[in-house]
């Protein structure tokens, strides 16, 4: 919000076009709905008119800005521990997503991922997220912290060398259906020089506390659209399979939705939408394997419904994405 305003952006009338409380701007740990929070990530890019606002968001991140759990990251003994702290305690930060760790041969990779989003955050979110951690880690250990690639769930775009000075390597992979980048093993088992075992105490154990006695949960909403999320890229979205995944009935299922206020329809065609943009923006599929994957009948039918998203054509989109 302060990035708005500083460029002359009319917060309170943000606020409105994305259904937000305009006191959001003076609480910082406010939780917010995903599709709200990479609007008003867009939103705040336009008006900035910073194509890549994410990135220099990261460069620029308060200390405290994930609370909790960027403190017992600070406080841990080592990179490792502390990324792996993050990865446990993510549902701190939003209950939908998900950070994993992975090692393989002399190498670790870190993973951030939403079920059910192939574009996570969207572009600007994406390149917040994952840059904050790893530039945050790297003022803590040193310049020479630097991964061995990355990868980012939304499509290719004009400033990625930008992205890839900043994160230090050019091995970058978009379109990928998470955000992440591996390190070798060495640099995790690094020492924290802020670290603080009793610190680290007493801030884990309010944190598991807090997730014990209040865990966030998931909705309903969004434990079908990650279910239809993993299913469509075959077409294979079906109300029967996804009820049957629930052990319900359709009838049981669509009733469940309707008290959300949505339909199984309604959230297929989101979970299209999302998908559709990234495969015609990054432009390595043509418009059959699209319609293919996306289970419509035929490409004039595709194209139709993407008119209908987008008020564009497939190809008048990708050329724009591009430009």
């Amino acid at each position: 919000m302060r990035a708005i305003r500083d460029a002359g952006g009319d917060v309170a009338s943000v606020c409105a076009a994305l259904d937000l409380a305009p006191e959001i701007e003076h609480h910082a740990d406010t939780v917010i709905a995903l599709e709200q929070l990479q609007a008003l990530y867009d939103e705040a890019a336009q008006l900035t008119g910073d194509p890549s606002f994410g990135l220099h968001l990261a460069t620029n991140f308060p200390r405290g800005t994930y609370g909790i759990v960027e403190f017992i990251a600070r406080s841990s003994a080592t990179v490792r521990e502390g990324w792996e702290r993050i990865a446990e305690l993510s549902r701190v930060m939003s209950p939908q997503v998900s950070v994993t760790i992975t090692e393989r041969t002399g190498e670790v990779s870190f993973d951030h991922a939403i079920p059910g989003r192939p574009l996570v955050y969207g572009r600007h979110g994406n390149e917040f997220f994952v840059p904050a951690v790893l530039l945050q880690t790297r003022g803590l250990i040193g310049p020479d912290f630097v991964p061995t690639r990355a990868w980012f769930a939304h499509p290719a775009h004009d400033q990625v060398d930008e992205l890839a000075r900043t994160l230090g390597t050019t091995q970058i992979t978009f379109s990928a259906g998470s955000n992440g980048v591996a390190l070798p093993k060495a640099l995790l088992d690094r020492p924290v020089p802020s670290a603080d075992p009793p610190l680290l105490s007493t801030l884990t154990h309010a944190a598991t506390r807090a997730l014990e006695t209040d865990p966030p949960a998931r909705s309903f909403v969004e434990m079908v659209r990650a279910d239809v999320g993993s299913r469509m890229e075959g077409g294979a979205a079906t109300l029967e399979a996804t009820a049957q995944a629930f052990h319900m009935s359709p009838r049981t299922l669509q009733r469940r939705l309707g008290d959300e206020g949505t339909t199984f329809a309604n959230i297929v065609d989101a979970v299209r939408e999302e998908l559709a943009r990234a495969w015609v923006a990054e432009g390595k599929l043509g418009l059959g394997e699209v319609t293919f994957r996306l289970g419509y009948a035929d490409v004039p039918a595709f194209v139709r419904a993407f008119k209908r998203w987008t008020k564009m054509t497939p190809t008048s989109y990708r050329e724009r994405s591009k430009g």
